[in-house]
């Protein structure tokens, strides 16, 4: 028989009020309590998620900025040579245009990802940005489209290092 069924007859046959079971008392309220526990156990559990996906969008894009500064050092680093080696004009290369169009590209990609929205919707939002970067870098060299291709790779590169992503 489940305790919760249990219940203290308040009268006994001499007329006397029984005193109640104290194992019946403590049984009740125990029950009450472990329902009580469970269901904010679950209310816990369900904010658990919430609650990681918020201290990750803060971690990420808290980073983001000087990971795209170190990005676009390792960009240039890389491709100062090409530069030269291509004679393309450094001057034509805006390295606050094409950091900070990736920069953006991220944070949306951060944004979406933490918040659980769908890739189409990632697409739509991103697309317009990386085309105009595009278009601008390369309107007079196609060729320093490298340097975006680049930012973007050490970008997201430097992005997997910090959460230990292999």
């Amino acid at each position: 028989m489940p305790i919760s069924s249990l219940s203290v007859d308040s009268n006994c046959s001499d007329g006397l009020p029984l005193a109640p079971d104290l194992s019946v008392t403590f049984a009740k309220k125990y029950l009450q309590q472990v329902k009580g526990n469970a269901t904010s156990a679950n209310t816990v559990a369900l904010c658990f998620p919430e609650r990681r996906r918020t201290e990750m969008r803060e971690k990420l894009l808290s980073s983001l900025r000087s990971v795209s500064a170190k990005s676009w050092v390792k960009t240039e680093n890389f491709l100062s040579e090409e530069l030269l080696y291509h004679g393309i004009d450094a001057n034509l290369i805006d390295p606050w245009q094409i950091s900070g169009g990736i920069h953006q590209v991220y944070k949306y990609a951060i944004e979406a990802y933490i918040d659980q929205k769908p890739p189409y919707n990632l697409v739509n939002k991103v697309s317009p940005i990386l085309g105009e970067t595009r278009k601008q870098v390369t309107a007079i060299d196609s060729r320093a489209i490298g340097f975006v291709a680049m930012q973007y790779h050490y970008t997201g590169v430097s992005r997997r290092v910090k959460l230990n992503i292999r």
